[in-house]
């Protein structure tokens, strides 16, 4: 494992070639006439989740039994796959930006029997990171994989405040749909909830209620919405996150009260309790071609 720092002129980022996991976020804020660090990243703290910013990959969430089939065999898998606690190597760095790689090798194929190259890049631009995500299937048949984000940040920002005091904003949105995981299971259960938002201009707000993550996760699919925000009491935004991502999900620890909330945009996700079938079957799996590549991208801003 090692450390790699990236600054620019607004931002400090911290990555550790474990998991190629952004591990800080430090904004110079100055204040009177002094510059001064926040963190704005989860600090993993065990007591809550030890994670900062996973990477999903090559499953996202729970796979019921944990275990999968692919053309009859059954394979085992952990919650959210393997990446995460992978070496990757560096393939690239300049003075603001950062290129990881990571590659199949005869460990992993045990339990995910494709041959691929990951790659996973990070550039600070301004008061933002851009983060870049590739698969490349390197076999002569067709690849499956889900891949996604897991940021948390703190959540109270502030000294003073609590988490009552902040909420979530969402552009041209009025109302929320979206499911949650079964605490026991970690699969999706097939029982919609809406939450109408408060409309303020263009805005949707969702206030960051105790018990809101009680039932875990909230999972948030098909629902046109590529942006989120979490605000401070001033309903002011502190961190943005966009992305294209089809779903994506919020949660924070159930019943611990954590001072975090993670945003994730995901490209797969767990089973539904319901479901039984093949890796290729399975809700919002990614399929590459031999030869082909998947791309994606999403950009965290990280606002005074």
């Amino acid at each position: 494992m090692a450390k790699i720092y990236l600054e620019n002129a607004q931002l400090i980022a911290t990555f550790d070639t474990k998991g190629a996991e952004l591990i800080s976020v430090k904004r110079k804020n100055t204040v009177l006439g002094k510059v001064e660090e926040q963190e704005y990243l989860w600090s993993a703290d065990p007591k809550y989740w030890d994670r900062h910013a996973p990477i999903l990959f090559p499953f996202v969430g729970t796979q019921k039994g944990k275990q999968y089939q692919y053309k009859g065999v059954t394979y085992p898998m952990q919650q959210h796959g393997f990446a995460r606690d992978q070496e990757f190597i560096i393939q690239e760095q300049e003075d603001n930006k950062i290129l990881f790689k990571l590659s199949s090798n005869e460990e992993s194929i045990k339990c995910y029997p494709f041959e691929y190259t990951l790659w996973i890049g990070y550039e600070l631009e301004d008061d933002t990171i851009k983060t870049f995500y590739r698969v490349d299937n390197l076999m002569d048949e067709k690849m499956y994989f889900a891949i996604g984000a897991h940021p948390g940040f703190f959540c109270p920002l502030i000294e003073g405040t609590s988490q009552e005091d902040y909420s979530f904003r969402f552009p041209n949105t009025n109302t929320i749909t979206y499911t949650i995981v079964n605490f026991d299971t970690g699969l999706k259960r097939d029982i919609p909830y809406q939450i109408p938002l408060v409309k303020k201009g263009e805005f949707g707000f969702l206030k960051y209620e105790k018990g809101l993550f009680d039932r875990d996760a909230l999972i948030i699919e098909e629902s046109g919405i590529k942006e989120v925000a979490i605000c401070k009491p001033d309903d002011q935004p502190y961190v943005v996150m966009k992305f294209d991502a089809p779903l994506f999900g919020l949660w924070s620890p159930a019943g611990k009260n954590a001072p975090f909330v993670c945003i994730e945009p995901w490209y797969g996700r767990c089973d539904a309790e319901e479901f039984d079938g093949d890796l290729s079957e399975k809700e919002y799996i990614n399929e590459l071609d031999q030869g082909e590549q998947f791309e994606c991208r999403y950009s965290m801003q990280f606002l005074a």
